[in-house]
Order: structure tokens, then C-alpha cells, then sequence
């Protein structure tokens, strides 16, 4: 949808076009916009009853204010994980004019999920880069067998990749999932700018075939498949209800 619009803050007033949600700024009731939303229903003998969801959300609400949304880029807040059925979501969205939080809730997993809308925008209040660090003491305990080096100098390591990681903007990281405990923290792994700095922490520290094992280990598993780096944004949210 996004390459429909003309500009990151124009939506289509008339049409939808670009846009993600159908809102009634009145009462606060939300639609959101699918291609589904013009698929028809059956019934077990093969019947097929055409529908129009959308067109079904306007003529609820014909005689109430009702608005285009697009979302406002990637900004939300999720209470769960993406894979817990009953996670709320609130994202910011907009008409091109005003700002507005759609939330997505349900009232249990078999229920559909509802959407509301309300005036407010999301404000992000912590941006932090962290590494797992138990995991990468691990990691380094696994590649040096059956070598083996004192937790000191390990923990040195770590703290080393750490200071040269959180000097990296949180933009060059690809995440590949989240924290299950914290929907606010993404994972990723090493990204390509910072394979060179570990190395050379990797060599001030390592000599000879224990460097090589755990440069090795940064080439590998580190850049590629295990995601040690910890992605934290934390918005809050502010109503305007006026």
C-alpha cells in the first residue's frame, strides 16, 4: 500500500487509496482495510453471497465523520508477542492532517479482532542497544572447546563488542524476531559494519588458534543465524481526546 501514496502524510480522503484503516472519528469504531474486504461468503451447499465490508463500515456509519488512516511508518505497541492471539496492538496512523492511535484487540482467541481509533500519537521515550550476554558467553565456551579461557577475560570480550555495538545506529540492524517476554525488543544478529570491530577485539584479546575459533564463530553463527543483539524501543502513548 505504501507506494500508492504521493507523500508519507497524503491519503486519499475520497477513494481510501494508500490507505490501511476506515475510521468513524465519532464514535471511535475502526475498519481495516484488506483486499478480503469484497470477498464473498458460502454456505456449505456451495452458495455464495457477495459482501463488501467496507462499504458495509460506511453505511453503519453514514451519518458520523469517517476517515481514511494510513499507519504512521512501523510506530506501535504491542502487550504480547506477534504469535500470542490475544496481543494488543496500538498502531499511530493519520489522515494527512491529524494524528490518531488504532488499537486491535480481542476479547478471546476465538473472537475477531476489533478495532478502535481515538486521537494520540506515540511518543518514544527509550532507544537502547544491547547483546545477550549470557548467550554469547556461551557461544565463546562452545568455540574454544577444549580450550578453554578465564570468565574475565570472556567477560572482557563481551564488553569490548558491546561499546562498539551500542555506537552503531539502531537503523543498520536487520531484525529476524523479538524477545517472547518483551514485544519491545527486537533480536538481530551482527550486521555486516561491525564484523570488522570484533575481529580486531577478538585479536587484542586472542592469540593464535583460540582467536581464530572465535572469529570463526563471528563469520558464522553470530552474523548469520544466532541473533544476539537486543533491539529495545519503548514508546508511550498520548491521547488527545479533544
Amino acid at each position: 500500500m505504501t507506494g500508492l501514496f504521493e507523500s508519507p502524510d497524503v491519503v486519499d480522503t475520497e477513494r481510501g487509496v494508500g490507505a490501511d484503516f476506515l475510521a468513524c472519528v465519532s464514535c471511535g469504531a475502526a475498519h481495516r482495510l484488506s483486499e478480503l474486504d469484497r470477498t464473498p461468503s458460502y454456505d456449505l451447499d456451495g452458495s455464495a453471497h457477495g459482501r463488501d465490508d467496507r462499504q458495509s463500515f460506511r453505511s453503519a456509519h453514514a451519518a458520523h465523520r469517517v476517515r481514511f488512516l494510513r499507519r504512521a511508518g512501523d510506530l506501535e505497541v504491542r502487550s504480547h508477542s506477534r504469535g500470542d492471539p490475544m496481543a494488543q496492538v496500538v498502531w499511530q496512523a493519520t489522515d494527512g492532517d491529524r494524528s490518531y492511535l488504532v488499537t486491535c484487540e480481542r476479547s478471546d482467541a476465538a473472537s475477531p479482532r476489533r478495532y478502535t481509533v481515538r486521537r494520540g500519537r506515540l511518543v518514544r521515550h527509550r532507544e537502547a542497544v544491547d547483546l545477550d550476554r549470557d548467550v554469547v558467553i556461551g557461544l565463546l565456551d562452545d568455540a574454544l572447546y577444549p580450550y578453554s579461557a578465564p570468565a574475565g577475560k570472556l567477560a572482557l570480550l563481551v564488553e569490548a563488542w558491546w561499546r562498539r555495538t551500542e555506537e552503531i545506529s539502531m537503523d543498520r540492524f536487520d531484525p529476524i524476531g523479538e524477545d517472547r517476554r518483551d514485544p519491545a525488543v527486537q533480536l538481530a544478529c551482527v550486521p555486516p559494519c561491525l564484523v570488522e570491530a570484533y575481529h580486531q577485539e577478538v585479536r587484542r584479546l586472542f592469540e593464535g588458534v583460540e582467536a581464530l575459533r572465535v572469529i570463526d564463530l563471528v563469520d558464522g553463527e553470530l552474523r548469520q543465524d544466532i541473533p544476539i543483539v537486543r533491539l529495545e524501543r519503548r514508546y508511550s502513548i498520548v491521547t488527545d481526546d479533544r
